[in-house]
């Protein structure tokens, strides 16, 4: 999951990202919390056209995660999230749009905003929404075992679940980049199966394990294709009971802060892409090359032995 925009606003060296995460730790601890346990509007669910938003409100901040599965869709552009933005703010909302990332599906569709009818609509059904107090906890799997494949990365999976009028429901986080069609219903099924509701399935579009001996052109697995969905949904379930059992109410603050950090750039994006295509070219053509050498010198060698 991330904001709107794509790879170009990636950190490109390793110092440069631990800087910003200092910064970002020392703001995150400086925050001041609200003295009384905080209410939430939402969660509010709804489908508008090819895809679906998921809406959650803290006082004045709301939170929007919005999913194309099971089609594919690219990122989610800026000019759309200031159009968002804009009609938030007719309701008194600072809103954050946040792309969930959860799908590679056999068609394309891309994120526009044609009307604002709708989302003003889920807007203000948001704002309508009575604020109710509740109860959340976290959970890991760094705290259970979980034997998976590449299509997961070193952050593993986390699923915070919240409280809300005695209805469970379960935002679920996977180290990923991107998730097979099917991943988010079969989550679904199971969490709800299990008592929960499910907010969103969002990965994090890593590419820590991209390339890394991949026999496809994409270079990477997307979730549930080297780990049975089946089997990372049965594992969110049980991740999401745990987180159950530490639901408590909790206080929060909102920070912000300004930070000048070098970023890849739109071009560097580009040229990787355009070198990577090349590379997978050529990987291709020397296969078709070598498999037709290499049956010639076995056959030479059975016709001289």
């Amino acid at each position: 999951m991330h904001r709107p925009g794509g790879h170009e606003k990636n950190i490109p060296t390793r110092d440069e990202c631990v800087r910003y995460a200092s910064e970002t730790a020392t703001l995150a601890a400086g925050i001041q919390t609200r003295n009384q346990p905080a209410d939430m509007r939402g969660p509010v669910l709804a489908k508008i056209d090819d895809f679906s938003a998921a809406c959650i409100a803290l006082g004045n901040q709301a939170l929007v995660i919005v999913s194309s599965s099971p089609l594919s869709s690219d990122d989610i552009t800026y000019s759309v999230e200031g159009k968002l933005a804009s009609v938030a703010k007719e309701f008194g909302f600072d809103v954050s749009l946040v792309d969930a990332h959860n799908s590679i599906g056999s068609k394309r569709v891309k994120f526009e905003i044609v009307s604002d009818r709708p989302w003003r609509d889920l807007v203000e059904r948001l704002r309508r929404e009575e604020a109710h107090e509740f109860r959340v906890g976290f959970a890991h799997s760094s705290e259970l075992e979980f034997s998976h494949g590449p299509d997961i990365s070193d952050a593993g999976v986390g699923v915070l679940t919240f409280e809300v009028e005695r209805t469970k429901w379960a935002l679920v986080l996977v180290d990923s980049n991107n998730a097979n069609p099917v991943s988010k219903e079969e989550v679904k099924r199971k969490l709800e199966s299990a008592g929960f509701r499910l907010i969103e399935l969002c990965t994090s579009d890593s590419h820590n394990l991209a390339a890394r001996g991949v026999a496809m052109e994409r270079g990477y697995f997307v979730l549930g294709e080297a780990t049975p969905i089946s089997d990372v949904a049965s594992y969110v379930v049980k991740l999401a009971q745990i987180a159950e059992s530490r639901l408590s109410y909790h206080r929060y603050g909102i920070g912000e802060f300004v930070s000048k950090v070098h970023v890849f750039g739109t071009k560097a994006i580009e040229d990787f892409a355009l070198l990577a295509r090349r590379s997978s070219t050529f990987a291709k053509r020397f296969v078709l090359i070598a498999i037709p050498l290499t049956l010639i010198l076995l056959i030479l060698t059975a016709i001289s032995d």
